[in-house]
């Protein structure tokens, strides 16, 4: 749920609360420290008595009159045109120097008539008078011509980062062009090429605190001047519902962990501690959750309603409509809607104020409360409490995306703060949910509804890239398809990986993979058949029952398996029925004396008839 709260006009001015910087600091020489004692040209620097709220600056070195204040204003209306230093006009404001030693006239006691920076360099010393200080950057001026210079950071513990700018780092604007100056970035050791030309490089010792610096100092070679000095440094915070104060937090760092709830977190302001923080963190604009989410709600002791009209999705933004009427008292002078970190980086624009709208999330200082403010001038419209039937006055905001409006988590009921605001809680928009629905997720992910939060599909079940797939085998390569966002697989053909990827053995086969070749192969013990194919001989049939491979009885595959001629006859074994057959009688051979003619007899010795029957 977010906050609202409304501020009555004619007390609007009567809790402002006093400025102070945001937790990035830059020191620009236009003011002292507490950001409001301005500075002139001339003024010479030391503290005391200038600064000393966040840095006391002195100087070290001999042959020059101190720090010194230089406006830089170019010639078209800048006091030190003419004064013999245009390589100083750089356009920058007033910047800091090391005056001149031969130019220490002071008409007015503390600023010099002629402020010109020394040509034999010295060093400008920073002490942090706060904790936990990172420095960012810091310009350097009219590094040309007059030696190089050196800044040195020191942490809490003794040890230091160092960089070494060389000289012609910078332009002199005088007599190269614009700008004469540039900026040295203090949060990294890269080298920075100047836009002179050089380049600058640094060093630290080992174990550097980049977030505990206590010290800078800015020694120049010669002529010189800086800067716009930036740093970071931490202060008190102080979390209103549970009155729990925390310190070394950035003001960033404090609001964010209210993201969820409604202006639950102050920041105290730079180098502020649980013991300084104003108001105390203690009994401070203590708030109580809502106990209900609600779309209409007139503040307690507030004079006017708000009302959650409709939030619509067009499909890329959403705009929430609000309609505030008043009830009865004095008019207001603005509202503030109460926002979380993440719907501020979603916020497009707002309409209904008068005379402006907010382009941006900020703490409104008469309130402390941090969101978006719209202006109402004189008032809003009137409209009947109970019923609100007249129109009132419509104010709008759209934030990019699909935002639901659900923010009722953690929220404030009643603020106890002075008469003149009155706080109450609204439905608004709920920026910190991840999803509405599985369109607003990434592939293979879903919507889970319970939490508006974008969830993992179960594992296997999607794909983004093949990482997502099953680690490839030897013969499977698993890929993931880009247009079904599904695992898929390719086999190489005739790979095996086990026996298993083999055909099934036989009585004579025994299958096996070749774990070096990943392919199939086979062993058969000699002898051995599972049908009669496999007998090598024609006249080999296989016998099942001891597959192996027996011979047919009778069956010849050749001449010489058949029985060896009988006489007057030739056995050969006729291929066509593998039998062995006997051919025709051969001639003139005889087996009996019958078998000869009339009148002969046969030879039995050479199986041949011949006359031998006497007196035939």
């Amino acid at each position: 749920m977010v906050g609202v709260r409304l501020i009555s006009s004619c007390c609007a001015l009567a809790f402002l609360s006093a400025a102070v910087p945001a937790a990035t600091v830059t020191l620009d020489f236009e003011t002292q420290d507490d950001f409001v004692t301005l500075l002139v040209n001339g003024q010479d620097i030391s503290t005391p008595p200038e600064f000393g709220a966040l840095v006391a600056i002195s100087d070290a070195g001999a042959g020059h009159a101190g720090a010194a204040i230089f406006d830089s204003t170019p010639c078209a209306g800048g006091p030190n045109c003419g004064a013999g230093d245009p390589d100083l006009l750089v356009g920058l404001g007033n910047i800091l120097i090391l005056q001149n030693s031969a130019l220490t006239t002071q008409t007015v006691p503390g600023i010099f008539d002629t402020p010109n920076d020394d040509p034999g360099g010295g060093t400008l010393v920073f002490d942090f008078l706060v904790p936990n200080v990172k420095m960012i950057s810091v310009d350097l001026v009219d590094i040309n011509g007059g030696g190089s210079s050196v800044i040195v950071l020191t942490d809490g513990g003794g040890k230091t980062r160092t960089y070494s700018v060389p000289d012609n780092w910078t332009k002199d604007i005088s007599a190269s062009g614009p700008d004469g100056f540039d900026t040295l970035d203090l949060t990294t050791l890269a080298p920075q090429l100047g836009e002179g030309g050089a380049t600058a490089t640094a060093s630290e010792d080992a174990g550097f605190d980049a977030t505990d610096a206590v010290k800078l100092t800015v020694a120049f070679g010669g002529s010189g001047a800086m800067d716009n000095l930036q740093f970071v440094y931490t202060g008190a915070c102080c979390d209103r519902l549970n009155n729990v104060c925390t310190e070394d937090l950035t003001e960033t760092a404090c609001l964010a962990l209210g993201s969820a709830s409604f202006d639950e977190y102050r920041w105290g302001g730079p180098g502020s501690t649980c013991a300084t923080i104003d108001p105390p963190c203690v009994g401070c604009d203590t708030v109580v959750p809502c106990p209900t989410c609600t779309e209409k709600v007139r503040p307690a002791g507030g004079s006017v309603e708000i009302e959650l009209v409709s939030s619509s999705f067009d499909g890329t933004d959403t705009t929430f409509t609000y309609r505030i009427c008043q009830v009865i008292g004095p008019a207001i002078s603005h509202w503030v809607l109460g926002m979380s970190p993440e719907c501020c980086l979603n916020f497009l624009s707002a309409t209904g104020g008068s005379p402006g709208n907010p382009t941006a999330c900020g703490t409104d200082p008469s309130t402390g409360l941090f969101g978006l403010k719209w202006e109402t001038g004189i008032g809003v419209a009137a409209c009947d409490g109970l019923t609100c039937g007249n129109p009132g006055s419509t104010f709008t905001v759209t934030f990019s995306g699909s935002v639901p409006d659900t923010s009722c988590l953690k929220s404030v009921n009643k603020l106890n703060g002075p008469p003149s605001s009155a706080f109450g809680c609204i439905k608004g928009p709920n920026c910190s949910v991840e999803c509405v629905d599985d369109t607003d997720c990434a592939k293979c992910e879903f919507c889970g509804l319970a939490t508006n939060t974008c969830e993992p599909l179960a594992p296997g079940a999607c794909c983004v890239s093949d990482a997502d797939c099953p680690s490839d085998t030897k013969c499977v390569d698993h890929f993931c398809d880009l247009i079904t966002n599904t695992c898929d697989s390719t086999v190489t053909p005739s790979c095996c990986e086990n026996d298993g990827d083999c055909p099934a053995d036989t009585k004579c086969d025994d299958h096996f993979c070749d774990l070096i070749t990943n392919a199939c192969d086979v062993s058969t013990p000699a002898g051995c058949c599972e049908l009669d194919a496999d007998c090598p001989m024609k006249c080999d049939v296989c016998d099942v029952f001891t597959n192996t491979c027996v011979t047919v009885a009778g069956c010849c595959e050749s001449d010489a398996d058949c029985s060896p001629d009988p006489k007057c006859f030739d056995s050969f074994c006729d291929l066509a029925t593998n039998s062995c057959q006997l051919s025709a009688k051969l001639p003139n051979c005889c087996t009996a004396d019958a078998q000869c003619g009339k009148c002969e007899l046969c030879d039995l010795a050479t199986n041949t008839c011949f006359k031998g029957v006497p007196n035939c």
